[in-house]
This record gives structure tokens, C-alpha cells and sequence, in this order.
């Protein structure tokens, strides 16, 4: 076989020649099967069947012929169950001794004496059946019957069916020493030829393998010494089969190409390093401009380029200043016109636009040249070669930035446009911080501000509107004490009218001046451990005079002792007169007003059973008064917010109440909840946290 060939065409030869082998070896094997074959289908279709069947005929006539001499000498009819059906058994095992003898083609001078033979016995099987029909009749009538003569004649059917089976079983011994014999020779002639093509395979085999491998081996040595860290290993491609060279080829090409993925991979690590302390940088800036600059300088050394220029765009699209860096021994680059600023701000929007930046590697490049806006960039820079890059955040565009070669061109890879275009990005969030941050700080402020002034003139307000009530009540209550005269009854109506407006003013004010200091100050509760009854029993005294007044029951029931709660006792008890005086305000003559104290299970109402269950008390308010709307009780909390009913019924209050309440409720770390039927009467009940007192010693 020719060295020089290639490989795939040694293959194929020695493929070609295998498949010759394999194919005498398949014809051999057909061959030796389709002569077993015959032996094996003249066993199983002819002779088998012929055997068989001329056994079963033979076996069907003696168990008629038992049981007809059984009936004979006993007149018994059971000894005839194998009689019946026996001839038409025995007619058909000869027919089918006949059908086998008949398929069997390769018996010649023999079968034509077998089926003769057959003829025979199909004659005496039907002259015994003639004699045993007849004797059957004759012992039912009770005559003697001629057995000796019917021995003979199934002696003469006997004859023929042992002729025949054994001239069947010789031919059967004939057949199956045939196929034995058939077979060895068979497989000496497989193991012979295929002893011989495993030798020519293996003679044509090793002497491809020869001259593949060796080259191979050549290969191998030098990947491993790749392996080993020469990298200026390179395969041979001149030796060898034209396959082993072209793939020596490959492997070379593949180690250049591994090469560069290698300096693309380093220089990919070393620009996502430069990110990184881009992205540093910029966090530990305190403002944006120092960001930029920060930025700039990092870019500049990292990226190893002449100079960096940082422009910032406004709202207005106009260049508000700019930053630069430069390597050491230049100058700083002068203002730019403002014909290239506008230039350069479209070239921002354009690329902002399209998510994209510009990379020129040679301003001196033709096609470079034929751009007016790039020419006039390198005139008025010097540059030779530049990366640009937008600056921008969501929809604005923040600025550009600008690195830029002097000395000769540079081709930018695609690390290097990404580690800008990344920093830009930085650089942008920080600006956008910065705005918020300025944004937010003049915000606050002027909220501060406008709450100082807001304080001083609630202050001033109030102060103003007491000074006047405070004389207004003086005069009022001379005239209703009678200083300066009789008053008739219009003018005494008159003067409840005017007193009424004057309380209603003064807890308006009051309320207000509550409202204002919760929200300028918070609650600042002087807390300590307060008795609820001692706070129930001074809201009971002070109302009282009220309830008296419109006809109302107040009644308080009795307060556990343990009812200790730590609290504010002013925030709380103000709390407390603000519920209960709306009980009795909103309740009419001869109605009633109830407050009572709990102190409830941990955990009872709730799914909190522990032993660390915080304990409350529970004070309820209830009252037989006009009730709530049901439209009404989701805004009741809110400030200035009075029900329908009560606006209706022109009854005083200035919606301050319950919301006062509920922020004292709540900066208790309690609750407030409220219940109302219109026309039946309201339930307010309020939980404050039980006091946790020392355990007396």
C-alpha cells in the first residue's frame, strides 16, 4: 500500500477489502444454512409429519380394535367409547402420512414404494372396519362373532404401518445424520475463512495504522509541550499523510487562535479591573466634579492615552464647562468653539440615541477625512486618534467624553470602548445624584422653613385670638351677671348664642394649638406609671357640670386597682375628656353616658396566648346619643371630618377631637377603635398597654 496515499483512501481500501471478506464469508454461511435448511425442512414438514401421523393411525386402530373384542366378550357399550370416531381419526392420519410423502420431493424410488405402501394400509384399514361394523351389529343381536378372522385382517393393516414407519424412521435417521455432518463442514469452512480475513485485516490494518500513528505521535509531542507551557511549539506540516497535514494545520492555526483569545481574555480582565476602580472612584467621590476628574485620570492612565476631556451638557443642551487630563509634558487643551461644542453636543444626542460610541483609529484615514465635524475635532485637538462616548442617564444626555492619542493612530478594541462607555455610565449616576441630592437638600430646606413659619404663625395666631376672647368672655360674663343692667330674654338668647361660639373658638384653638405641637414636636410624653381610676375620677369631675347641664347620666363604674398603665397622664386624660365629652355632647336630654374599665386575659382576642403576651386595659365609652352614619365611620379619623348627622343638627365641634385622640392612642403604642349605630348611640373603646410593675418584696 502506497505511504503517499492519503489516509481517508487507505481507509477506504482496507474497508473495501474487509467487506469482500465478509461477503465470501456471508455467501459461504448462506450456502451451508440453505443446505441445512433442506434437511431441516424435509424433518419438520415431511418425514416428521409422515411419522407422526402413521403412529396416530396405528394407535387409533388398536384402541377400536381393544374395544370392539371388550364389547364382544361383555356386551358392554362403554368398552366402544374408543371405537367411535376412531375410523374417521385414522382415515384422516393416513391422508395426512399420504400429504407428507407427497411433499417430500427428494425421496425418489422410495416414496413412490412408501406411497404404495400407504395404499396398502389405507385398503386393510378400511376391510377391518368393513369386518368390525359387521361384528359390532352381530354382537347387538347376539351372535357370535368371527374374531380370529378380524385379527387378520387388522395383522394384514398392522404390516403396511410398520413398513412404513420403518422405512420413514430410517430416512429421518438419514436426514439428521445429513445435517450434522452439513454443519461441521460448515464451520470448518467459516472458522478457515474467517481465520483468513481476520489475517488480512489485521496485516492491512497495522500497516495503516503505521502510517497514521507515527505523525501522530509526532503531534502529540507537540501538544504536550504546549501543554507544558511552550507556546512557541508548533506541529510540523510537512510530514505525513495529506489528513495528518492539514490537520497539523489546524492545530497550529488553533494555537494562534488560542494565543489571541488569550491577549483578548487579559486585556478583557485588565479593562474590567479598570472599571472597577472607575466604579470605586466614583463612590468615594464627594461630589460629581470631583467624580469626573477622578474618572478622566483613571482613564487616562489605565487606557495609557495623551489626553481626556470630560464635557457636561445641561438641560438646555449646551456644554456648561468641562474637565480634562493630560499625560505629563502637556499643556492644558484651550476652550473649544462654540461651533464645535454644537457639534460635538448633536454628536452626543446622535450616539446617546442609537446606543452607541465612536471609536477612530487615524483621523488621517481618507474616509475620516471626507467628515467635516471629525476634521475640525482633530484641528482643534490635535488628536490622531479618539474614542467618544455619551455621558447620559434614562432620556437626558448628560455629557460626552472624549480620550484621545497625539502622537499616531490606535486601533481601540472592543474592552477598551466598553470600560468607557461603563465609566461614562458611573460618572452619569453620579451627576444624577448629585442633582437629586442638591435637589433634595434646597427641598428640606424650604419644608423647614415653611414648618418654622407655619409654627410661628400658628403661635401668633393663637395668641392673637385669645387676647380678643379673653375680653369677649370678661364683657359676656358682666352683661349675664346684670353690671350694666336687666337683659330681656332676647338678648339673654343672644348671649348664649355668642357664648357658645366663643367655647366653640376657644377648643378650636386649643385643638389646633395640640395638632401643631404633635406634628412640630411629637408627642414628648413624660411617662410613668399613672392609676386609670385616678384619670377616669378627674374626667368624671370635670365633665360633670356638662352632663348636669344637658340632661345627660354620666355614669362611671368602679376601676380595678390594678389598672396601671405607664403613660402621660395630661396626654391621656385630654384624650379621655375629648371621648367622653363628645358622648355627652352628642347625647340627648335624659340619655346616658357609661365609661368602665376592663382588664382583660393576655392574649384574649387574640392569637397571641404566650407568657410573653403583652396585658392591656381596656377602657370602654358608650352612649345612648344620635349615632354615626355607616358612610361616615371610615373618615371620622380625619382631621376637620364631622358626621352628617351632626352638621345637620348644627351641633358645635371642630372635627379635631377624635383625631387628637388617635394620635395620642397611638404614640401610647395602643389602640382605638370605634363603633356606631345612627339613632341608637356609639361605643368608643381605647387599649393601653398594663404597666409592668415591680413585684413587691
Amino acid at each position: 500500500m502506497n505511504s503517499r496515499r492519503p489516509v481517508a483512501q487507505r481507509l477506504r481500501m482496507l474497508v473495501a477489502i474487509l467487506c469482500g471478506l465478509m461477503l465470501v464469508i456471508a455467501g459461504v454461511a448462506f450456502a451451508g444454512l440453505q443446505q441445512e435448511n433442506g434437511y431441516v425442512d424435509r424433518l419438520t414438514l415431511s418425514i416428521g409429519p409422515a411419522l407422526t401421523s402413521n403412529a396416530d393411525a396405528l394407535q387409533a386402530m388398536t384402541d377400536a380394535e381393544s374395544g370392539l373384542r371388550g364389547y364382544a366378550s361383555s356386551r358392554d357399550l362403554r368398552f366402544l367409547e374408543p371405537y367411535w370416531g376412531a375410523h374417521e381419526r385414522a382415515v384422516g392420519d393416513i391422508a395426512t402420512v399420504r400429504r407428507s410423502l407427497l411433499l417430500d420431493r427428494a425421496s425418489g424410488d422410495s416414496e413412490r414404494d412408501l406411497l404404495a405402501m400407504v395404499d396398502e394400509e389405507a385398503a386393510a384399514l378400511e376391510a377391518w372396519w368393513a369386518y368390525a361394523d359387521q361384528a359390532r351389529l352381530r354382537a347387538q343381536q347376539g351372535q357370535d362373532i368371527d374374531l380370529p378372522h378380524g385379527k387378520d385382517l387388522f395383522d394384514a393393516f398392522r404390516v403396511p404401518n410398520g413398513q412404513i414407519s420403518d422405512l420413514v424412521s430410517s430416512e429421518s435417521l438419514v436426514l439428521r445424520t445429513s445435517a450434522r455432518e452439513q454443519l461441521a463442514r460448515n464451520t470448518a469452512v467459516l472458522a478457515l475463512i474467517t481465520a483468513l480475513a481476520l489475517a488480512i485485516g489485521l496485516l492491512l490494518g497495522n500497516r495503516v495504522s503505521r502510517s497514521v500513528t507515527r505523525p501522530l505521535r509526532n503531534l502529540r509531542s507537540v501538544v504536550r509541550r504546549q501543554r507544558a507551557g511552550d507556546h512557541e511549539a508548533r506541529a510540523r506540516e510537512d510530514q505525513g499523510a495529506m489528513e495528518v497535514r492539514e490537520l497539523a494545520a489546524d492545530f497550529n492555526a488553533l494555537i494562534a487562535q488560542n494565543v489571541s483569545l488569550s491577549l483578548a481574555q487579559a486585556e478583557a480582565l485588565l479593562m474590567h479591573e479598570l472599571t472597577r476602580e472607575a466604579a470605586r472612584i466614583v463612590r468615594a467621590a464627594p461630589s460629581a466634579d470631583e467624580a469626573i476628574e477622578a474618572t478622566c485620570a483613571a482613564l487616562g492612565k489605565g487606557l495609557a492615552v495623551d489626553r481626556v476631556l470630560f464635557h457636561i451638557i445641561d438641560s438646555d443642551r449646551v456644554v456648561r464647562h468641562g474637565r480634562q487630563w493630560h499625560r505629563p509634558g502637556l499643556a492644558d487643551l484651550p476652550d473649544l468653539s462654540e461651533e464645535l461644542l454644537r457639534h460635538e453636543v448633536e454628536l452626543a444626542q446622535e450616539m446617546w440615541g442609537s446606543a452607541t460610541s465612536s471609536a477612530l483609529a487615524d483621523f488621517l484615514d481618507p474616509r475620516v477625512q471626507e467628515a467635516e465635524r471629525a476634521q475640525m475635532f482633530a484641528r482643534a485637538t490635535g488628536a490622531r486618534a479618539v474614542i467618544l462616548a455619551p455621558v447620559g442617564l434614562g432620556e437626558r444626555v448628560l455629557g460626552v467624553i472624549a480620550l484621545m492619542m497625539l502622537d499616531g493612530p490606535r486601533h481601540w478594541s472592543a474592552p477598551e470602548v466598553n470600560a468607557v462607555q461603563q465609566s461614562a455610565t458611573f460618572v452619569a449616576r453620579s451627576i444624577v445624584q448629585g442633582e437629586y441630592d442638591a435637589h433634595q437638600a434646597e427641598h428640606v430646606e424650604r419644608l423647614e422653613r415653611l414648618d418654622q413659619q407655619k409654627t410661628d404663625f400658628m403661635a401668633t395666631v393663637s395668641h392673637e385670638l385669645r387676647t380678643p376672647l379673653t375680653s369677649i368672655a370678661g364683657y359676656l360674663e358682666l352683661l349675664r351677671d346684670g353690671d350694666v343692667g336687666d337683659l330681656s330674654p332676647q338678648q339673654a338668647s343672644m348671649l348664649d348664642i355668642i357664648e357658645r361660639n366663643t367655647v366653640r373658638l376657644r377648643g378650636l384653638i386649643e385643638d389646633l394649638l395640640v395638632l401643631n405641637r404633635i406634628e412640630s414636636t411629637g408627642l414628648r410624653a413624660v411617662v410613668r406609671p399613672v392609676g386609670v381610676g385616678d384619670l377616669i375620677g378627674h374626667v368624671g369631675d370635670s365633665l360633670a357640670p356638662m352632663a348636669d347641664a344637658a340632661g345627660v347620666a354620666l355614669r362611671i363604674e368602679p376601676v380595678p386597682q390594678e389598672a396601671v398603665i405607664s403613660a402621660d397622664s395630661a396626654q391621656v386624660e385630654r384624650a379621655l375628656v375629648n371621648v367622653v365629652s363628645n358622648a355627652v355632647k352628642f347625647t340627648r336630654s335624659g340619655g346616658a353616658v357609661s365609661v368602665s374599665v376592663e382588664l382583660p386575659d393576655a392574649g384574649e382576642d387574640s392569637d397571641d396566648v404566650s407568657e410573653d403576651a403583652t396585658r392591656v386595659v381596656r377602657i370602654r365609652c358608650r352612649d345612648t346619643g344620635i349615632g354615626i352614619p355607616a358612610a361616615d365611620l371610615e373618615r371620622l379619623f380625619v382631621r376637620f371630618f364631622r358626621a352628617s348627622n351632626a352638621t345637620s343638627q348644627a351641633i358645635p365641634g371642630t372635627g379635631l377631637g377624635l383625631a387628637i385622640v388617635k394620635t395620642i392612642v397611638e404614640g401610647h403604642e395602643g389602640t382605638l377603635t370605634l363603633s356606631s349605630t345612627e339613632g341608637e348611640g356609639t361605643e368608643v373603646v381605647i387599649e393601653l398597654p398594663l404597666a409592668r410593675l415591680p413585684e413587691p418584696v
